[in-house]
């Protein structure tokens, strides 16, 4: 009989924490059209929405309470933070904080495709918070590995 331990320890360094999304600026400049268009100003509000932050999460999430998590492997999601500050009737709102992103991506050659995004694809969870840290909160505790990309 052999004795001694059955573990052995790997060292691993130098491997990225996320994805490296060559065309990420296209893909967050697309974020911030659904963003405005979410926000639109109109005649008794005007809106202004200014990006925050952007997150990588190693999964495609859903909006759907009912959603179908089949066939997602090798998909993530890139979310991220948007103060939307309204003026109605010439009185500042208080800011808020809202996510949106897209979901069910894929790299082929460190690029996400852009022009094949379509409202499946989008994110929004609709939910207003009242600071950056509420919001990352409710992310990290739906989506612990959630890791900052700029």
């Amino acid at each position: 009989m052999l004795k001694g331990e059955n573990t052995k320890t790997v060292e691993v360094s130098g491997l990225k924490d996320t994805a490296q999304i060559s065309n990420l600026n296209d893909l967050l400049n697309q974020t911030d059209s659904v963003t405005r268009d979410d926000n639109k100003s109109n005649s008794w509000s005007t809106y202004t929405v200014t990006r925050q932050d952007s997150y990588f999460v190693g999964k495609s999430i859903t909006n759907s309470w009912f959603g179908d998590s089949s066939d997602t492997a090798g998909q993530f999601s890139v979310l991220t933070i948007y103060k939307i500050d309204e003026n109605s009737d010439n009185k500042a709102e208080p800011s808020k904080y809202k996510v949106y992103g897209y979901s069910g991506l894929t790299l082929k050659n460190d690029k996400v495709d852009i022009s094949s995004l379509s409202s499946d694809n989008k994110y929004s969870d609709y939910q207003s918070f009242n600071s950056i840290q509420e919001v990352l909160d409710s992310l990290k505790t739906d989506y612990p590995s959630i890791s900052k990309i700029n």
